[in-house]
């Protein structure tokens, strides 16, 4: 069985995603962890979105790594603190400490072909942060970038028509004035409800994991919590995926007025935020006006709006930067201003096959990878598989080469919206910058890690490859995955109860392992 963790004829670890770090292959037995020194002052960027209550929201044995499960007796839903751990045991496992350098960030990356090379290379100029000195890398071979994509906040920009407002999206309107005033900050600040919160009228906005996860804990403080959501968010919220609220499909509408009732109350998109209010909400005008024409006052505004992919090392030769988030000029969309062979939008980086490595013939098949990039998904299992062909297109047993020369592409365009769009192609403002890497089904992810897997491994062996494929990619993780909400809800109930961890202990500790924690969560909801 390959065991994905390390790439054993380079000698190093090619893929552990420690949180908001940059990690590069720069040559071989030689590693780097290189933080991504993100730009954006002022205010200053945390050095993580995690905040001290967090837990995962899928259980632990559908998260794990699948050659290093975590430790037996862990709690189905752990907390940060544990991952950490978990993560921590696995570096020590695998011997990775040896191949990191720390206290490094990537100064510039440029791809270079000499006039008597086929093939280009990637020269690389790294800072040591405590002593400032910089070194160069000359004449890599092979770039993985596995920075991740939670280390730029991105918040909403205007509501606009892109028939009636071509050209660029501007800023929310009242937007800066929030932020600089402190009535306002993205949920990557978010660390307890206590105090911020406390006796306040909150907005959240956003439906992503953390809105959800953050609206209830500022609830249990807060005077009145909303919660601003798009139109195709609302059948989520049938599903009770408003923490505690219960029947909430038979009292859910989409105008902002009608859902008095709701412990966390829904509203339409911002159109524009007025003048921040002072420390009391008591008889102020409303300032937080929304798209359906209703009108919020407001004392605090979570922007738990997601992230923005930044790669700010590269040289334009090598990547054009889209700043827009949605509407895009038709004539830059169809060529390319550098002729660069990739392109960067706020939540997106095209073309790439698979999600993973360039398209373009600038850049030979092998030089560059790119962990990590499609959303939402289960990210340990799904970088596993990832490096799984990353690692057989280095050794140059995998099947890209000759897909390549076949021009076959089916399969590889059905990890890309279904297979609606062809990914080296597509023009779409929408699919370029909101939508590339968007897995739309929760079980996209798991369609994408077995075509991995298969890619990884010779046409002619089709016994291998379904040994393989059922081993990384098991057949209970969907149904796992399935029912994970009820699954979540039952584990909160134990834990209110004071029963999760009778219920965990020495689960995972005997002969079957895996298979005791199927077991127990099959025991916990029927899957």
């Amino acid at each position: 069985m390959f065991r994905a963790a390390t790439c054993p004829w380079w000698d190093m670890v090619s893929y552990i995603s420690y949180p908001y770090n940059l990690w590069r292959d720069i040559k071989r037995n030689e590693c780097f962890r290189l933080p991504d020194p993100t730009p954006p002052e002022p205010p200053v960027l945390p050095q993580t979105p995690l905040y001290p209550s967090l837990t995962t929201n899928l259980p632990h044995p559908i998260m794990a790594f699948r050659d290093f499960s975590f430790p037996p007796s862990t709690p189905l839903y752990p907390p940060a603190s544990t991952v950490l751990e978990y993560l921590n045991a696995y570096a020590k496992a695998f011997g990775v400490a040896k191949h990191i350098q720390l206290n490094t960030e990537v100064e510039s990356i440029q791809f270079v072909r000499p006039a008597d090379e086929k093939e280009g290379k990637w020269n690389i100029i790294t800072r040591n942060t405590g002593t400032d000195a910089t070194q160069d890398h000359l004449g890599v071979d092979t770039l993985i970038l596995a920075n991740g994509r939670h280390n730029l906040p991105h918040f909403p920009s205007a509501t606009t028509n892109p028939e009636t407002s071509p050209g660029p999206t501007p800023q929310l309107p009242g937007l800066t004035q929030w932020l600089e005033s402190g009535h306002a900050s993205h949920a990557m600040y978010y660390r307890s409800p206590l105090e911020e919160y406390r006796g306040r009228i909150v907005l959240v906005v956003g439906d992503g994991p953390s809105a959800r996860d953050i609206a209830p804990e500022i609830a249990s403080v807060a005077k009145q919590v909303w919660r601003s959501i798009r139109k195709y968010a609302l059948p989520k919220l049938e599903a009770h995926e408003l923490g505690d609220s219960t029947n909430v499909s038979n009292r859910l509408t989409q105008s902002s007025s009608m859902n008095d009732e709701l412990p966390i109350r829904i509203c339409s998109p911002i159109a524009s935020l007025g003048s921040p209010g002072g420390t009391s909400s008591k008889e102020r005008e409303p300032n937080v006006f929304l798209i359906d024409g209703n009108a919020l006052v407001v004392d605090y505004v979570v922007f738990a709006t997601g992230y923005e992919l930044s790669f700010p090392f590269f040289s334009d030769d090598v990547l054009e930067r889209h700043d827009d988030d949605f509407h895009q000029d038709s004539d830059i969309l169809k060529r390319n201003r550098f002729d660069a062979p990739l392109s960067l939008y706020p939540q997106s980086l095209s073309p790439l096959l698979y999600h993973l490595l360039p398209s373009s013939p600038r850049l030979a098949l092998g030089s560059l990878f790119v962990l990590g990039l499609p959303r939402p998904v289960i990210p340990f299992p799904l970088v596993q598989a990832q490096c799984h062909l990353l690692t057989a297109t280095l050794q140059g047993r995998s099947q890209l080469q000759q897909l390549l020369q076949s021009k076959y592409g089916d399969k590889e365009r059905g990890t890309f919206d279904g297979g609606n769009i062809d990914p080296r192609t597509t023009t779409r403002p929408q699919i370029l910058s909101r939508s590339y890497h968007l897995f739309t089904s929760p079980y996209n992810q798991f369609d994408y890690r077995e075509l991995l897997i298969e890619l990884s491994l010779p046409f002619t062996d089709e016994s291998a490859i379904q040994v393989e494929t059922e081993y990384m990619v098991p057949k209970w993780q969907r149904r796992v995955r399935e029912k994970n909400d009820a699954l979540r809800e039952t584990w909160r109930d134990l834990e209110r109860r004071g029963r999760a961890e009778e219920t965990v202990r020495n689960v995972g500790s005997g002969k079957g392992g895996e298979a005791e924690w199927v077991e127990l969560m099959e025991g916990l909801v029927k899957l």
